[in-house]
């Protein structure tokens, strides 16, 4: 799961992005509340600076996942996906 909030680098986000997308569970979960896409309404965003730093890392994690082979899909969609590949683990 990625969560863009200020204090984590956003390398450190793309890095993880890169390790699920190579991982046998490609399912990448961003999590965010849209309070902190407001400045003042979250406690992530109480400043200029890690406002910006929000949504700087979300244009990141878009970027490269716009780029990657990551297909949207939902939540109960990539619970069906990791619970086959799960079984499938088992199996072996």
């Amino acid at each position: 799961m990625l969560r863009p909030e200020p204090s984590c680098p956003v390398e450190i986000l793309l890095n993880i992005a890169k390790a699920v997308s190579h991982s046998d569970f490609p399912v990448l979960n961003l999590m965010l509340y849209s309070s902190e896409l407001t400045l003042g309404c979250s406690p992530f965003t109480r400043i200029v600076a890690d406002h910006v730093c929000v949504w700087g890392h979300l244009e990141e994690i878009f970027k490269y996942v716009s780029k990657s082979d990551f297909k949207p899909v939902s939540l109960s969609n990539a619970g069906a996906l990791i619970r086959r590949r799960i079984q499938e683990y088992n199996k072996n």
